[in-house]
């Protein structure tokens, strides 16, 4: 309980900020292993530049 409202404030800050992703480990606020976390970032990055998954 406590985490997640450490997560929401700093989301909330996140969200003020202009062109700037948060994404990863702590942009998402979970623990990944490196795989998932490579994956997490080619998908955001993927989404972002507006590539369509196949």
């Amino acid at each position: 309980e406590k985490n997640q409202r450490l997560y929401q404030a700093y989301k909330e800050k996140a969200n003020q900020e202009e062109n700037v992703i948060f994404g990863g480990r702590l942009g998402e606020y979970k623990y990944y292993d490196m795989d998932a976390v490579t994956a997490s970032a080619l998908e955001m990055a993927d989404r972002e530049l507006g590539i369509a998954q196949e």
